[in-house]
């Protein structure tokens, strides 16, 4: 089967009833090939329209300008809005206003060269409910490569974020009640153990692991970053301490047990070691290194002559007690190297001390 395209023309003589035709010149195309990729493109058309038209996620295409192009009928499910209701309008008269500038910064990187971009966006309801949209969009350019149109599909994650903003809530009702009970527990030991040596190393542990507590359920995956939990646990020694390390979130058991680790090495450097001295200096360091292992370490430099203790007490047990730990009590000042699995590190439960 064969497509052609006919096109003829015929000669008359004579006028009125005498006219008759005399002969005739056409002209016979094949157009097969055309055909055919008119109907693969028609077919093409027809599948992404059942796509646009049955999709659960609202797609839509906006001028730059956010006037509304097209949109599929998801919106009516998640919007409230029949796509002609919106078509034409203003993106922005859905949005709440706070949400204005965000979406000019995301313009602003699409324009500034990024592929595509993705974020939450806050909108309106047609009963005035907020839903929450997880978009991603991307800019559609012209054959001359200038941005014309901004596409974007957007999924309704209201419900997911609901759910984490009450996992948050609970984290955190945890926290308070967790540092309620700290408070309790040095409490009872002052009041128990007033007389003892050991009590003030013991209050300072407990302020630690509370401490801790501020940073282990800051995000919803109940992790810290790590240099945000150093820089708070060493805040009282200023630039003494010389931190270097990539940007790394660590889960919360890790994080209890290394402020636990850290609060110990920095009281024995105050007391005894690098941080007893006006020269003496630390050197904090962390590192990921390929494929799966944290490395940490802890250097003194700078402060007084280093010997081995005499017997191994709590603090040496306690910050040995995560990971494959090691101490050197060199002479020019102690160094502490930890290495684990990052696995660990990122899920690690806190071990009993």
């Amino acid at each position: 089967m064969r497509w052609v395209h006919v096109k003829g023309r015929i000669t008359f003589r004579g006028d009125g009833i005498e006219r008759r035709p005399v002969r005739g010149i056409g002209l016979v195309i094949d157009i097969t090939d055309r055909k055919n990729a008119e109907e693969a493109l028609a077919r093409e058309e027809a599948r992404y329209r059942a796509l646009f038209e049955n999709a659960n996620d609202i797609v839509v295409t906006l001028e730059l300008g956010g006037r509304i192009v097209s949109i599929n009928p998801a919106a009516k499910d998640i919007l409230g809005y029949e796509p002609d209701e919106m078509i034409g309008r203003m993106m922005p008269d859905y949005m709440l206003p706070e949400e204005l500038e965000g979406q000019r910064e995301v313009l602003r990187r699409k324009m500034d060269g990024a592929p595509s971009t993705q974020y939450d966006l806050r909108i309106k309801h047609k009963d005035g409910r907020i839903r929450v949209l997880g978009v991603n969009s991307r800019l559609i350019r012209d054959q001359a490569g200038n941005p014309v149109l901004v596409h974007s599909i957007a999924r309704d994650i209201t419900d997911r974020k609901e759910a984490e903003a009450r996992q948050l809530l609970l984290v955190r009702e945890l926290q308070h009640r967790t540092k309620n009970l700290l408070a309790v527990i040095q409490s009872l030991a002052s009041s128990t153990l007033r007389d003892s040596s050991g009590l003030p190393a013991f209050i300072g542990r407990l302020h630690a692991l509370s401490h801790a507590q501020d940073f282990v359920a800051e995000g919803a995956t109940g992790g810290t970053p790590l240099r945000q939990l150093l820089e708070a646990t060493l805040e009282a020694f200023g630039p003494r301490v010389m931190m270097v390390g990539p940007d790394i979130t660590i889960g919360s058991g890790f994080a209890q047990s290394l402020a636990l680790i850290v609060h110990e090495l920095a009281t024995n450097a105050a007391k005894h070691g690098s941080l007893s001295s006006r020269t003496g200096r630390v050197e904090v360091a962390w590192r990921v290194a390929p494929p799966d292992r944290f490395g940490f370490s802890w250097v003194e430099k700078g402060g007084p002559t280093v010997s081995p203790p005499d017997r191994r007490g709590f603090g040496s047990t306690l910050i040995s007690s995560v990971g494959d730990a090691r101490l050197d009590f060199r002479p020019e000042g102690l160094e502490y190297h930890l290495i684990m699995p990052l696995a660990q590190v990122s899920k690690q439960a806190a071990k009993e001390l």
